[in-house]
């Protein structure tokens, strides 16, 4: 089973909209360096509200585009907010897809397999969504540091969370390590460095705090610490852009279905 830490109610999708214009250059970078053809089907695995997938389609032009998502809500967004040609099915990620012509030929992934405890298993079960020869994209965290206390706080709380349920935050570091060589050569294995604004991040930051402080494995936590921890966020979030740093590295996969 997979645990979403950061939830998909209204607070979750607006979160995701900004996540997904702050990191929308490194996508873009990335799938122009590895993506050499139009694809016939796009598929956006963990699509969420369907930003992504509106971003890879503009980029790409593909014949058909589909987005997967295990959350009722987020696919009701995605349906309301793109075009009618566009599919979004709620689904597991985890599990088979059951329909044998689905066949993609470029399939996307972000900040999804952080989320799962089993990593491995979902990677290679990816494999059947693909046709011979398709190829599956994959961005992931790797590290983020900054010397703002707040930041740095938030990072080693939420790495704890993951940790409780089964997951990793910096799972980027370690995407060469998902791939079963039996399914899938790796064309591309790399990491991705790049400095974005504290503002930016401590917005995204504080909508998830505002969250995952009441999961039960949370729960634990020094609730005085996160009030405090949600007011220095938001100052931050409403400070100068440039007021604090973070590094980030996104580590980067791209594997090609034997």
């Amino acid at each position: 089973m997979s645990h979403y830490t950061f939830g998909d109610n209204p607070t979750a999708a607006q979160r995701l909209q900004f996540l997904s214009d702050l990191f929308r250059p490194s996508l873009e970078a990335f799938v122009r360096d590895h993506v050499r053809a139009r694809p016939r089907h796009l598929v956006d695995v963990g699509c969420g509200p369907g930003h992504s997938t509106r971003v890879l389609a503009a980029l790409l032009r593909p014949d058909h585009v589909t987005g997967l998502d295990s959350s009722e809500h987020f696919v009701e967004q995605a349906l309301r907010t793109s075009p009618a040609t566009y599919r979004f099915f709620v689904h597991d990620v985890t599990e088979p897809i059951a329909d044998q012509a689905f066949g993609a030929d470029l399939m996307y992934a972000r900040f999804l397999l952080t989320h799962l405890a089993r990593p491995v298993d979902a990677l290679s079960t990816w494999s059947g969504y693909l046709a011979p020869g398709g190829l599956v994209l994959v961005q992931e965290t790797a590290a983020m540091h900054s010397t703002n206390p707040a930041l740095g706080r938030y990072y080693e709380l939420v790495a704890e969370l993951q940790r409780r349920h089964g997951q990793r935050l910096d799972i980027g570091r370690s995407l060469p390590d998902l791939v079963d060589p039996s399914r899938y050569r790796t064309e591309y294995a790399g990491m991705r460095t790049f400095t974005l604004p504290g503002a930016s991040m401590a917005r995204l930051h504080r909508m998830n705090l505002g969250t995952w402080r009441h999961d039960p494995s949370a729960a634990s936590f020094d609730q005085e610490e996160l009030d405090e921890l949600l007011v220095a966020l938001t100052r931050l979030a409403e400070g100068p852009p440039m007021a604090a740093e973070v590094d980030y590295a996104m580590g980067e996969l791209v594997v090609q279905r034997r």
